[in-house]
Formats: structure tokens, C-alpha cells, sequence
């Protein structure tokens, strides 16, 4: 009884040095870096609400791994073992809103970019030349036709990966970018959706999701 006592009371004078994993659904991939001839998947053209599709608050999201234009990898279980929360952001170099929004997600990152971790996921063209995904038409805008940001479907990962390259010549993006897979993998889990976001907690949980990146005033990212 007396080293029970004992061991209690050194527990409660310098507490437990461990890290806890966060529990995350099975990882939906990619597990190792695709090539650049991996061809494209186009699902069937999505009009559903970005604010059901996906995940909801307080849901577990599955892991994944994806990989950035130096081929460097984001895993988020690995990410999440840092003990901070992390925003996640679709978006494409198509899409006028997710464009439009930058200057917020950098300005999250000067505010709060010791407290989380803020990654873009690069996803499928919201507003390509040729048919979107998300319409069945072709609508590439009035914005991008003004900005003269006309690129067509990428049709291998390397094509994608241009994008991702060319998108630093149109906008100043201070956060790191991960490219969604060659099938789309993070896109059919945490989307479909062309600029929809996810705050998740230390343990992979959902605690504010926006089917519109900061659409104010139903999702405002700083309240949250």
C-alpha cells in the first residue's frame, strides 16, 4: 500500500510523459508517391450540398497521406501527434471563390499559426475550360475569363501538379499545399466540394466544418 502511495504521489508531482495517438478511421491513402503518368479519375458529376457531403461535426475523419509538389508527405495521424489542431481548405486554381479567400487563410496563419496547423489540399478543377465536375456544363467564369485563369481538366497527376506550380503565379498562398491523389481520394472523403474546410481537434475529430471556406456570417473561421 505504502509504494502504491508512493507511486501515486510521484505521478501527480511530475505527471505522465507520454503522447497519445489520436484514434483516426483507416487511411483512405496514398501510400507512396504517384507517378507522374498516373491518369486522372472523373467521378460522375457531383450537385449535392457541400454542407452534408463529407464529414460533420463530431465525426472522426479517416487518415490519409498525400504529398506536395517536392514530394515531401503530409500524414495526418504523424501531423496531429504535434498536439495542435489542424484546418484543412480544398481548393484549386479554378475555383474565384477559394481564390478570393487566401488572404483570409494567411491571415489565420499570422494569427493563429502557433496554436494550429493550416494545410490546402489541391483538389479537382472547380471551373476548368471544359466541363466541370461540379455542374456538367462548361462555366469557367466571368472571374477567370477577367483573370485570365483558362486551364482545361488535368489529365495525369503530373498535369495536376502544374497546376499547383502555376497557381504561385496568380496568388500568394502562405500556406503549404498537398495535392489530392490521382483518383481523388481526400476529395471523395472530406469532400466533394470545390472550397469546403475542416477544423479537427488533437484526437482527428471534427469540431467546425464549412461547406464554404469562411462564408460569413453562418462560417466565420474566426469565431471558431
Amino acid at each position: 500500500m505504502r509504494g502504491l502511495k508512493y507511486f501515486i504521489g510521484i505521478v501527480l508531482l511530475f505527471g505522465f510523459n507520454t503522447t497519445v495517438q489520436a484514434q483516426l478511421l483507416p487511411t483512405i491513402g496514398i501510400n507512396t508517391l504517384p507517378a507522374n503518368s498516373a491518369t486522372l479519375c472523373y467521378p460522375p458529376y457531383y450537385t449535392g450540398s457541400f454542407y452534408t457531403s463529407g464529414y460533420q461535426v463530431g465525426n472522426t475523419v479517416n487518415d490519409f497521406k498525400l504529398y506536395n509538389l517536392l514530394g515531401d508527405s503530409l500524414i495526418l495521424s504523424e501531423e496531429l501527434q504535434n498536439g495542435k489542431p489542424i484546418l484543412l481548405i480544398a481548393g484549386s486554381l479554378t475555383c474565384p471563390v477559394f481564390r478570393g479567400k487566401i488572404p483570409t487563410i494567411n491571415q489565420v496563419m499570422a494569427t493563429y499559426g502557433s496554436s494550429i496547423s493550416v494545410f490546402v489540399i489541391y483538389t479537382i478543377e472547380a471551373h476548368p475550360t471544359n466541363i466541370s465536375i461540379y455542374s456538367g456544363n462548361v462555366n469557367v467564369t466571368n472571374q477567370n475569363i477577367n483573370d485570365n485563369i483558362l486551364f482545361p481538366n488535368p489529365l495525369t497527376y503530373a498535369d495536376r501538379k502544374q497546376l499547383v506550380d502555376t497557381m504561385s503565379d496568380y496568388v500568394s498562398l502562405n500556406a503549404p499545399v498537398f495535392i489530392d491523389g490521382p483518383c481523388n481520394e481526400w476529395w471523395n472523403n472530406f469532400g466533394p466540394a470545390p472550397n469546403n474546410s475542416y477544423l479537427i481537434d488533437v484526437n482527428g475529430v471534427v469540431v467546425s466544418k464549412h461547406g464554404w471556406f469562411h462564408k460569413q456570417p453562418t462560417d466565420n473561421i474566426f469565431c471558431d
